[in-house]
Protein backbone atom coordinates (compact mmCIF):
# COMPACT_ATOMS: atom_id res chain seq x y z
CA UNK A 1 0.00 0.00 0.00
CA UNK A 2 2.80 2.38 -0.81
CA UNK A 3 0.91 3.91 -3.73
CA UNK A 4 -2.62 4.00 -2.25
CA UNK A 5 -4.50 3.60 1.02
CA UNK A 6 -6.20 0.28 1.92
CA UNK A 7 -9.56 -0.20 0.26
CA UNK A 8 -12.52 -2.24 1.45
CA UNK A 9 -11.52 -5.27 -0.59
CA UNK A 10 -7.78 -5.16 0.15
CA UNK A 11 -5.67 -6.62 3.00
CA UNK A 12 -3.67 -4.89 5.69
CA UNK A 13 -1.56 -5.97 8.66
CA UNK A 14 -3.85 -5.95 11.73
CA UNK A 15 -2.82 -3.91 14.74
CA UNK A 16 -3.88 -4.08 18.38
CA UNK A 17 -6.48 -1.43 17.64
CA UNK A 18 -8.04 -3.59 14.93
CA UNK A 19 -8.32 -6.51 17.35
CA UNK A 20 -9.73 -4.32 20.11
CA UNK A 21 -12.24 -2.92 17.65
CA UNK A 22 -13.55 -6.43 16.94
CA UNK A 23 -13.46 -7.60 20.57
CA UNK A 24 -14.82 -4.72 22.60
CA UNK A 25 -18.55 -4.18 22.33
CA UNK A 26 -19.72 -0.57 22.28
CA UNK A 27 -22.88 1.09 21.08
CA UNK A 28 -20.89 3.34 18.77
CA UNK A 29 -19.46 0.32 16.95
CA UNK A 30 -22.76 -1.22 16.05
CA UNK A 31 -22.38 -4.72 14.66
CA UNK A 32 -18.68 -4.55 13.89
CA UNK A 33 -17.64 -6.84 16.75
CA UNK A 34 -17.09 -10.55 16.22
CA UNK A 35 -19.71 -11.35 18.87
CA UNK A 36 -22.42 -9.42 17.08
CA UNK A 37 -21.38 -10.65 13.64
CA UNK A 38 -21.62 -14.31 14.62
CA UNK A 39 -24.53 -13.78 17.05
CA UNK A 40 -22.69 -14.72 20.24
CA UNK A 41 -24.17 -13.40 23.48
CA UNK A 42 -24.46 -14.14 27.18
CA UNK A 43 -27.07 -16.62 28.40
CA UNK A 44 -29.17 -13.66 29.46
CA UNK A 45 -29.11 -12.36 25.89
CA UNK A 46 -26.97 -9.36 26.74
CA UNK A 47 -24.00 -8.59 24.47
CA UNK A 48 -20.57 -9.89 25.41
CA UNK A 49 -18.26 -7.25 26.85
CA UNK A 50 -14.71 -8.53 26.71
CA UNK A 51 -11.40 -6.74 26.30
CA UNK A 52 -8.40 -8.37 24.70
CA UNK A 53 -6.65 -8.53 28.06
CA UNK A 54 -9.80 -9.96 29.60
CA UNK A 55 -9.67 -12.70 26.97
CA UNK A 56 -6.08 -13.37 28.03
CA UNK A 57 -7.22 -13.87 31.62
CA UNK A 58 -10.06 -16.12 30.46
CA UNK A 59 -7.79 -18.28 28.29
CA UNK A 60 -5.28 -18.65 31.10
CA UNK A 61 -8.00 -19.68 33.54
CA UNK A 62 -9.41 -22.21 31.05
CA UNK A 63 -5.91 -23.63 30.52
CA UNK A 64 -5.51 -24.06 34.29
CA UNK A 65 -8.90 -25.75 34.50
CA UNK A 66 -7.98 -28.04 31.62
CA UNK A 67 -4.89 -29.31 33.42
CA UNK A 68 -2.11 -27.48 31.56
CA UNK A 69 1.08 -27.51 33.62
CA UNK A 70 2.44 -24.22 34.93
CA UNK A 71 5.64 -24.13 32.86
CA UNK A 72 3.87 -24.84 29.57
CA UNK A 73 1.25 -22.21 30.36
CA UNK A 74 3.88 -19.58 31.17
CA UNK A 75 5.78 -20.30 27.95
CA UNK A 76 2.59 -20.32 25.89
CA UNK A 77 1.47 -16.99 27.33
CA UNK A 78 4.93 -15.43 26.98
CA UNK A 79 5.36 -14.73 30.68
CA UNK A 80 8.73 -14.05 32.24
CA UNK A 81 8.03 -16.07 35.40
CA UNK A 82 5.91 -19.11 36.17
CA UNK A 83 4.66 -17.32 39.27
CA UNK A 84 2.85 -14.80 37.04
CA UNK A 85 0.31 -17.49 36.17
CA UNK A 86 -1.28 -16.98 39.57
CA UNK A 87 -2.42 -13.46 38.64
CA UNK A 88 -4.32 -14.83 35.64
CA UNK A 89 -5.90 -17.77 37.47
CA UNK A 90 -9.46 -16.86 38.48
CA UNK A 91 -10.61 -20.26 39.69
CA UNK A 92 -12.18 -20.37 43.14
CA UNK A 93 -10.54 -22.32 45.95
CA UNK A 94 -13.34 -24.88 45.79
CA UNK A 95 -12.74 -25.41 42.08
CA UNK A 96 -9.02 -25.89 42.67
CA UNK A 97 -9.67 -28.40 45.45
CA UNK A 98 -12.14 -30.38 43.34
CA UNK A 99 -9.75 -30.53 40.39
CA UNK A 100 -6.85 -31.67 42.57
CA UNK A 101 -9.02 -34.28 44.26
CA UNK A 102 -10.16 -35.51 40.87
CA UNK A 103 -6.56 -35.97 39.75
CA UNK A 104 -5.37 -37.67 42.93
CA UNK A 105 -8.36 -39.74 44.00
CA UNK A 106 -10.28 -42.07 41.67
CA UNK A 107 -14.04 -42.25 42.11
CA UNK A 108 -13.92 -45.91 43.12
CA UNK A 109 -11.01 -45.45 45.55
CA UNK A 110 -10.63 -48.35 47.96
CA UNK A 111 -9.41 -48.40 51.54
CA UNK A 112 -5.75 -48.62 50.53
CA UNK A 113 -5.99 -45.62 48.18
CA UNK A 114 -7.72 -43.58 50.87
CA UNK A 115 -5.03 -44.42 53.40
CA UNK A 116 -2.29 -43.37 50.98
CA UNK A 117 -4.01 -40.03 50.29
CA UNK A 118 -4.98 -39.50 53.94
CA UNK A 119 -8.71 -39.52 53.24
CA UNK A 120 -11.14 -40.46 56.03
CA UNK A 121 -12.06 -44.16 56.09
CA UNK A 122 -15.73 -44.85 56.69
CA UNK A 123 -17.01 -47.88 58.58
CA UNK A 124 -18.68 -49.01 55.35
CA UNK A 125 -15.25 -49.11 53.66
CA UNK A 126 -14.17 -51.87 56.04
CA UNK A 127 -17.45 -53.77 55.87
CA UNK A 128 -19.13 -52.50 59.02
CA UNK A 129 -22.74 -51.33 58.92
CA UNK A 130 -22.23 -48.16 60.91
CA UNK A 131 -22.22 -44.45 60.19
CA UNK A 132 -19.07 -42.45 60.80
CA UNK A 133 -15.34 -42.65 60.21
CA UNK A 134 -12.90 -45.26 61.45
CA UNK A 135 -9.46 -44.42 62.82
CA UNK A 136 -6.34 -45.29 60.84
CA UNK A 137 -3.55 -46.48 63.13
CA UNK A 138 0.00 -47.62 62.53
CA UNK A 139 -1.21 -51.23 62.45
CA UNK A 140 -4.35 -50.82 60.35
CA UNK A 141 -7.85 -49.43 60.84
CA UNK A 142 -9.65 -49.36 64.19
CA UNK A 143 -13.36 -50.06 63.78
CA UNK A 144 -14.27 -49.35 67.40
CA UNK A 145 -17.21 -46.98 67.81
CA UNK A 146 -15.85 -44.37 70.21
CA UNK A 147 -19.25 -42.70 70.32
CA UNK A 148 -20.46 -45.69 72.34
CA UNK A 149 -17.51 -46.26 74.67
CA UNK A 150 -13.79 -45.55 75.03
CA UNK A 151 -11.16 -48.12 74.07
CA UNK A 152 -11.53 -51.19 76.27
CA UNK A 153 -8.06 -52.54 75.44
CA UNK A 154 -6.03 -49.52 76.57
CA UNK A 155 -4.41 -49.25 73.15
CA UNK A 156 -3.40 -52.93 72.87
CA UNK A 157 -4.20 -53.12 69.16
CA UNK A 158 -2.16 -56.19 68.21
CA UNK A 159 -4.70 -58.72 69.45
CA UNK A 160 -7.80 -56.55 69.37
CA UNK A 161 -10.66 -57.94 67.29
CA UNK A 162 -11.69 -54.40 66.34
CA UNK A 163 -8.42 -53.80 64.50
CA UNK A 164 -8.50 -54.67 60.79
CA UNK A 165 -5.34 -54.86 58.71
CA UNK A 166 -5.26 -53.82 55.06
CA UNK A 167 -3.30 -55.87 52.52
CA UNK A 168 -0.81 -53.57 50.82
CA UNK A 169 -0.42 -51.22 53.79
CA UNK A 170 3.35 -51.74 53.97
CA UNK A 171 3.92 -49.75 57.17
CA UNK A 172 1.47 -51.99 59.00
CA UNK A 173 3.10 -55.20 57.76
CA UNK A 174 6.62 -54.08 58.68
CA UNK A 175 5.50 -53.13 62.18
CA UNK A 176 3.72 -56.46 62.64
CA UNK A 177 6.92 -58.29 61.64
CA UNK A 178 8.93 -56.26 64.12
CA UNK A 179 6.47 -57.03 66.89
CA UNK A 180 6.53 -60.73 65.92
CA UNK A 181 10.29 -60.85 66.51
CA UNK A 182 9.94 -59.12 69.87
CA UNK A 183 7.10 -61.35 71.07
CA UNK A 184 8.84 -64.50 69.78
CA UNK A 185 11.91 -63.60 71.82
CA UNK A 186 9.76 -63.07 74.92
CA UNK A 187 7.94 -66.36 74.28
CA UNK A 188 11.23 -68.28 74.03
CA UNK A 189 12.44 -66.71 77.28
CA UNK A 190 9.19 -67.57 79.06
CA UNK A 191 9.43 -71.17 77.79
CA UNK A 192 12.99 -71.50 79.12
CA UNK A 193 11.91 -70.15 82.50
CA UNK A 194 8.95 -72.53 82.56
CA UNK A 195 11.21 -75.51 81.85
CA UNK A 196 13.43 -74.37 84.72
CA UNK A 197 10.41 -74.32 87.02
CA UNK A 198 10.13 -70.53 87.45
CA UNK A 199 6.89 -69.63 89.21
CA UNK A 200 4.37 -67.85 86.94
CA UNK A 201 6.37 -68.47 83.75
CA UNK A 202 3.59 -70.68 82.39
CA UNK A 203 1.19 -67.74 82.41
CA UNK A 204 3.65 -65.55 80.53
CA UNK A 205 4.22 -68.37 78.06
CA UNK A 206 0.47 -68.71 77.50
CA UNK A 207 0.05 -64.96 77.02
CA UNK A 208 2.93 -64.65 74.55
CA UNK A 209 1.72 -67.79 72.75
CA UNK A 210 -1.70 -66.23 72.23
CA UNK A 211 -0.24 -62.90 71.09
CA UNK A 212 2.29 -64.53 68.75
CA UNK A 213 -0.47 -66.60 67.16
CA UNK A 214 -2.43 -63.45 66.27
CA UNK A 215 0.61 -61.69 64.85
CA UNK A 216 1.76 -64.61 62.70
CA UNK A 217 -1.74 -65.26 61.41
CA UNK A 218 -2.12 -61.65 60.25
CA UNK A 219 1.35 -61.61 58.70
CA UNK A 220 0.67 -64.87 56.86
CA UNK A 221 -2.58 -63.55 55.38
CA UNK A 222 -1.04 -60.19 54.45
CA UNK A 223 1.90 -61.87 52.70
CA UNK A 224 -0.26 -64.39 50.88
CA UNK A 225 -0.01 -63.78 47.12
CA UNK A 226 -3.62 -64.88 46.70
CA UNK A 227 -4.80 -62.01 48.91
CA UNK A 228 -5.37 -58.95 46.67
CA UNK A 229 -4.22 -55.50 47.73
CA UNK A 230 -6.85 -53.57 49.66
CA UNK A 231 -8.31 -56.69 51.29
CA UNK A 232 -9.59 -56.13 54.82
CA UNK A 233 -7.99 -58.74 57.11
CA UNK A 234 -9.46 -59.79 60.46
CA UNK A 235 -8.69 -62.56 62.92
CA UNK A 236 -11.53 -65.08 62.48
CA UNK A 237 -14.01 -64.79 65.32
CA UNK A 238 -13.86 -68.56 65.77
CA UNK A 239 -10.28 -68.24 67.03
CA UNK A 240 -10.94 -65.35 69.35
CA UNK A 241 -14.60 -65.40 70.37
CA UNK A 242 -15.95 -63.36 73.20
CA UNK A 243 -16.35 -65.20 76.54
CA UNK A 244 -20.14 -65.00 76.18
CA UNK A 245 -20.13 -66.60 72.72
CA UNK A 246 -17.70 -69.27 73.89
CA UNK A 247 -19.95 -70.18 76.80
CA UNK A 248 -23.00 -70.34 74.53
CA UNK A 249 -21.16 -72.58 72.07
CA UNK A 250 -20.03 -74.93 74.85
CA UNK A 251 -23.64 -75.24 75.98
CA UNK A 252 -24.69 -76.15 72.46
CA UNK A 253 -26.53 -72.89 71.81
CA UNK A 254 -26.34 -70.99 68.53
CA UNK A 255 -23.76 -68.22 68.92
CA UNK A 256 -22.96 -67.85 65.19
CA UNK A 257 -19.43 -69.08 65.96
CA UNK A 258 -18.21 -72.36 64.49
CA UNK A 259 -15.89 -74.72 66.27
CA UNK A 260 -12.25 -74.38 65.11
CA UNK A 261 -12.36 -78.04 64.05
CA UNK A 262 -15.18 -77.25 61.61
CA UNK A 263 -13.33 -74.44 59.80
CA UNK A 264 -11.83 -74.94 56.37
CA UNK A 265 -8.64 -72.93 56.68
CA UNK A 266 -5.54 -73.69 54.68
CA UNK A 267 -3.10 -75.97 56.51
CA UNK A 268 -0.38 -73.34 56.95
CA UNK A 269 -2.77 -70.77 58.44
CA UNK A 270 -4.36 -73.46 60.62
CA UNK A 271 -0.94 -74.42 61.99
CA UNK A 272 -0.15 -70.79 62.75
CA UNK A 273 -3.36 -70.38 64.69
CA UNK A 274 -2.73 -73.56 66.63
CA UNK A 275 1.02 -72.75 66.90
Amino acid sequence: HVDFNPRGFSFCIPTVNHINDRFVQKESKGDRTLWAKYEFSLKSGEPIELTTHGARHWLSTMAESGGMDELTLANWAGRAKVGDNKKYDHRTEDQKSEEVAGLMIPENAGVLEKIKHRIPITFQDIGKDLEGSAIVTELGVCEHDYAMSPCQRSGDCETCKELVCIKGFSDSLELLKKREQEVASQFDKAMEDHEMGAFGADRWMSNHHWRLTHLRTKISILENENTPDGTVVRIPDEYDPSPVKEMLRNKGLDAEVESPDELGFEDDIFELMEL
